[in-house]
């Protein structure tokens, strides 16, 4: 009889959340995470949660589905919705997120995407309705998503795949019509963007659509992990932070053009880019950029890998590894062939080199080799923003050639397609540049006054004290003066302490944005300190388009703490406008640091006027700009300073050629190692000392400004520091770019 129940209860759950809304991407594309079946009947919710199947660093997207247990919602309700990830151990980023769900009178069921911060790899999340202030009902659930397939795999590039749905039927007839619509075939980009293995089905040229995708989707045997991304206009991303984990988008020409005739999509794909990303368009013979005023650019056949670069890349001499990832008990993970029981069976694993020459005979078209005149044919790119436009003529370059690959990923260097290296940070690393932006002489004790008042406090209760009760012939009241004079002092000293720091919260912000004129984007790189004596209930609140990464100067597993279910400290409330971080994201007398990202199409803040002899800057930001140095197309620097906001001035030669010695901007460097005194094997330091390329790039420009560029100082965006009557100090706003 119990059987026969949990039966039925089982199939009528699984009929009500699949009566629920499309997600509006393929299966390969999303993994369910879990369902929530609320009580009482009569106003009973059902939801459903998912998540793409890759995790990475950024934001993860989830989509949350809400539907009626009757066929529609008979009027308008409004849920709390409480997501808290939690990894494998306690940490000291554990957070709760709120976002707020409003579906209409009559809806059958409604859709919602959030994008929440993954600081460190989940293994659960618990979810938790409330409606009208009270917990829903059976309205909380914890989910285990301690799969590969579910979180970081530790890959070290993250690669989306934007194409449409799964049809069968569609998919036979496109590609009958047009061998192109087949979907990528990675097995190339496994090999070299994620130091994997070689394929050793070297007979198997081509594989069907399905194949295809299943292999994309699965986890990879290698440090690059794919997502499938639906391409249907109506259900993408309306904000950059859902491709925020991604380093590289794939896309045919014919897929983007139609995506750009919708705004909202196109856009955040766009504020991608500029943030950082890499898009890669194939079968883009004859393409022009949907924004005219980006242009791509022809591949010099000096920027190809030759036959001989491309076998150095593949380290043919190595063991050709095809054994797949294992996520370990304490939460890494680790290729199978790294375990000490694999290691005992004695496998042999076949040499790189001998499946190459294998592909080589088979006349595999990833081992072929073109000219660097005929390969370059077909390649144009560019730069827009901090991010890079890659064009292919090919119509289907897939599996693609090792060389021709290999070249599309060196063309802007190996650190543009590590999400690590670009953004300059791993949250769960920590960072040792944490203690070189620090505010001084905060949240210390104060030394020098304590030794001050101490002296005082031996004079006054010793001789003084002693001398003046002998002769009042009052001695002992010493016995009550010396303890009421002493916890007078140490009071004393406790409120110096706390008011010496003041009320207001203190900012040390490090602003650095990058002006790209012609494609209308300024993308914003911040580095912040912040210091409240008392602490902020409103918290840190920043634009909805701007991802925030906490700065630690320590590693944030703590070990050997399992997860907690219960409510965190730190909390993260989403509304359609902007993102409030509140709790431990702004302690009391405690520094924290983070770095911010948000990409803006605006207009450019600063203009320029080329002639033969003279140079002309317009300011056209709302602040004035305390110094401009820029360097002509002979090298000539430029500078001119004090120009207020809406005016334009005469630039002045300048005699020298370093621009550190014309701006007050200080490089960003560790001087030294910072010390570990103490290391029992237990405590987590920091492993991360990396620079984002942005200010790596303004470490070299203030050394040598390149040709035909610009650097520029002004005041601080208000808008960027999240808090309310900030106070400032020692910090510097850089806008910087290429002259128009």
């Amino acid at each position: 009889m119990i059987r026969c129940v949990c039966f039925y209860w089982l199939l009528g759950a699984t009929a009500i959340i699949g009566s629920g809304p499309s997600f509006g991407q393929d299966g390969a594309g999303l993994v369910h995470i879990g369902a929530l079946s609320t009580l009482p009947r009569q106003r009973s919710v059902g939801m459903t949660i998912a998540t793409p199947k890759l995790a990475a660093n950024g934001y993860q997207p989830l989509y949350l589905r809400l539907f009626p247990k009757t066929p529609t919602f008979p009027a308008d309700r409004t849920f709390d919705v409480v997501l808290s990830p939690r990894g494998n151990d306690t940490t000291q980023l554990d957070f709760d997120f709120h976002v707020r769900c409003t579906v209409p009178q009559d809806s059958t069921g409604e859709r919602f995407v959030v994008y929440v911060p993954y600081y460190v790899p989940w293994s659960q999340l618990t979810v938790q309705l409330i409606e009208s202030g009270e917990p829903v009902e059976k309205g909380r659930g914890t989910f285990s998503i301690d799969r590969l397939e579910t979180r970081y795999a530790e890959q070290h590039t993250s690669v989306g795949i934007l194409h449409p749905s799964r049809n069968v039927a569609n998919a036979k007839a496109a590609m009958a019509a047009a061998p192109s619509a087949r979907y990528p075939d990675v097995r190339s980009l496994v090999t070299l963007l994620g130091d994997g293995p070689l394929d050793e089905s070297t007979d198997k040229k081509n594989l069907s659509d399905t194949e295809l995708r299943d292999l994309a989707t699965r986890v990879q045997s290698a440090w690059v992990q794919f997502r499938a991304i639906d391409s249907d206009p109506h259900t993408m991303y309306r904000s950059w932070l859902g491709y925020s984990q991604l380093d590289a988008i794939i896309v045919q020409a014919s897929t983007l053009q139609e995506i750009a005739r919708h705004a909202e999509p196109f856009k955040a794909l766009t504020d991608w880019i500029a943030a950082g990303g890499n898009l890669w368009i194939y079968d883009a013979q004859g393409f022009e950029f949907p924004i005219g005023s980006v242009q791509l650019k022809p591949v010099a056949a000096g920027k190809v890998a030759d036959a001989s670069a491309v076998r150095r890349s593949l380290d043919l001499n190595a063991a050709n590894d095809t054994t797949p990832l294992e996520l370990e008990h304490w939460g890494e993970v680790t290729k199978q062939s790294q375990n000490w029981e694999w290691q005992q069976l004695g496998v042999e694993l076949s040499l790189r080199k001998e499946v190459f020459e294998a592909m080589e005979k088979e006349k595999h078209p990833a081992a072929a080799i073109q000219s660097p005149s005929e390969l370059s044919a077909m390649l144009r790119t560019t730069r827009m923003g901090l991010g890079t436009i890659t064009a292919i003529d090919d119509p289907y370059p897939f599996p693609g050639s090792f060389q021709l690959w290999q070249t599309v990923r060196d063309l802007y260097g190996p650190k543009q397609l590590v999400w690590t290296q670009r953004n300059g940070i791993d949250v769960r690393r920590g960072d040792d540049h944490y203690w070189k932006w620090l505010i001084e002489a905060v949240g210390g004790p104060p030394v020098k006054l304590f030794f001050a008042l101490n002296t005082l406090f031996v004079i006054v209760i010793g001789p003084v004290g002693y001398l003046f009760f002998r002769r009042h012939a009052r001695l002992h009241l010493l016995l009550f003066f010396a303890p009421a004079l002493a916890l007078l002092l140490t009071l004393g000293l406790f409120a110096y302490a706390l008011l010496a720091d003041g009320w207001q919260t203190r900012v040390r912000a490090r602003q650095l944005t990058w002006q790209d004129t012609d494609a209308g984007y300024c993308v914003s790189q911040n580095r912040q300190t912040y210091f409240s004596s008392f602490g902020r209930a409103d918290g840190i609140q920043l634009p909805d388009q701007t991802a925030l990464f906490p700065i630690r100067n320590t590693a944030v597993q703590n070990r050997y703490r399992p997860p907690s279910n219960q409510s965190s400290r730190r909390a993260i409330d989403a509304s359609e406008t902007d993102y409030r971080y509140t709790g431990q994201f702004l302690p009391a007398r405690t520094q924290v640091q983070y770095m911010t990202l948000q990409p803006q199409a605006v207009p450019p803040k600063i203009g320029f006027d080329r002639s033969d002899d003279s140079l002309l800057v317009r300011n056209q930001s709302a602040h004035p700009l305390a110094c401009v140095i820029a360097a002509d197309a002979k090298g000539q620097l430029w500078v001119a300073r004090d120009v207020p906001a809406g005016e334009a001035a005469t630039m002045n030669r300048s005699q020298s050629t370093s621009p550190n010695t014309l701006i007050d901007v200080a490089p960003l460097r560790i001087d030294s190692p910072v010390p570990v005194l103490h290391n029992d094997g237990y405590s987590n330091h920091s492993t991360n000392a990396e620079l984002t390329s942005l200010e790596q790039q303004l470490n070299q420009w203030l050394g040598s400004l390149p040709n035909d560029h610009f650097l520029a100082t002004t005041q601080l965006q208000s808008d960027a520091l999240g808090v309310s009557d900030a106070r400032t100090e020692g910090s510097v706003h850089v806008i910087m770019g290429e002259l128009p």
